[in-house]
């Protein structure tokens, strides 16, 4: 791995999001520094204190963008500086560009624009990378899948320097959040855990479970975060008359007890780059099921897996995966597991840089 002196690592918040936790993970295993373009209000990540932090902004993410070549000066040349959020990936292009910046860029993929989005918000992103990116050193996408589509909907960047490194995850983080023993007290249920917003699918999610309560009357669902939808969601559940069965806990520090203690965890979402959460579950629990939302999620040895947008299949894979024997999967999800370090993340940058 490189000397701690030459990674610096850009994140759009502090917020507790997939892409914060990428780097988050990355500044603390190469002691590099993280550069933080805003603080979040709420959910935050919990940062080391022994991390090298920079925040430049309390008001708005356009104030730390702006702030952000004063904070990059003495990091210009001789350092590899890695970021993952659009906009800034595109403004880091940008800087490089224009000779502002000297040092290896390289941006990561957090998930697939040009798929996700439509419209002016689409428009935008398109002006962005056109700007930013045909001068950064490499674009990490996160599976196979997001770097065919990254090619093909921007021909003009050059796929030599569009490269698949799948996500990291600290399993030595998460051993040490289980060693808390945190007591979570819901009898048998159902976990699953997410931003709340409509292409995560709990509401589907939560139709599903409904079918399955005759079968499983014991039986909870929990849904860890927040989100705008939790109006919507509570509706819902009101709706289907749940209340006493399903429960939005809201954003919870330590997931990864809620993971643990559940009868199987569930990822729902509709399309993904590729979720952290589910990485976070495989490590913690045997009987996991996920929709089809990323490319290479039907690959995982032991994961049951289902098609998106569904509430049959959601429905019919749960009904499967609480009735089956999943007692072999602990070895499958750690072999799936172990080449998935921050460290060997930042060694395949090195590998490639150095070709």
């Amino acid at each position: 791995m490189a000397s701690v002196s030459e990674w610096v690592f850009v994140s759009a918040t502090d917020s507790a999001g997939g892409a914060e936790q990428c780097l988050q993970l990355l500044a603390e295993a190469s002691n590099g520094q993280l550069i933080i373009l805003k603080r979040a209000n709420s959910n935050k990540l919990k940062l080391s204190h022994s991390l090298n932090v920079n925040y430049l902004s309390k008001r708005s993410l356009l104030f730390g963008i702006l702030l952000l070549p004063t904070a990059l000066f003495k990091y210009r040349v001789n350092y590899k500086i890695i970021s993952s959020n659009a906009y800034v990936n595109a403004f880091i292009g940008l800087l490089k560009r224009v000779g502002y910046l000297k040092s290896i860029v390289i941006v990561r993929e957090s998930t697939q624009i040009f798929t996700r989005f439509t419209g002016i918000k689409k428009t935008s992103y398109s002006l962005t990378y056109y700007l930013g990116y045909p001068s950064v050193n490499m674009v990490i996408c996160q599976t196979d899948q997001m770097r065919e589509q990254l090619i093909g909907a921007k021909k003009f960047l050059d796929p030599n320097k569009i490269i698949c490194i799948p996500n990291p995850i600290s399993l030595k983080r998460i051993k040490h959040q289980l060693m808390k023993n945190e007591i979570v007290d819901h009898g048998k249920f159902i976990c699953a855990a997410g931003r709340l917003i409509p292409l995560k699918g709990f509401h589907l999610l939560i139709r599903a479970f409904k079918n399955i309560t005759e079968s499983f009357p014991d039986l909870k669902l929990i849904i860890l975060g927040d989100g705008p939808e939790h109006k919507a969601l509570s509706s819902l559940i009101k709706e289907l008359k749940l209340e006493n069965w399903v429960f939005l806990k809201g954003f919870v520090n330590n997931p990864y007890s809620y993971f643990k203690k559940a009868e199987c965890c569930v990822v729902s979402s509709i399309q993904e780059g590729f979720p952290n959460v589910l990485l976070q579950m495989l490590s913690t629990n045997e009987s996991v099921l996920s929709t089809e939302c990323a490319g290479g999620i039907s690959d995982i040895p032991g994961l049951v897996t289902v098609k998106v947008d569904s509430v049959p299949e959601l429905q019919s894979g749960l009904q499967h995966l609480l009735k089956m024997d999943t007692s072999s999967h602990r070895e499958k999800f750690d072999a799936y597991l172990a080449n998935r370090t921050p460290a060997v993340f930042l060694n395949t940058i090195l590998n490639h840089v150095s070709n």
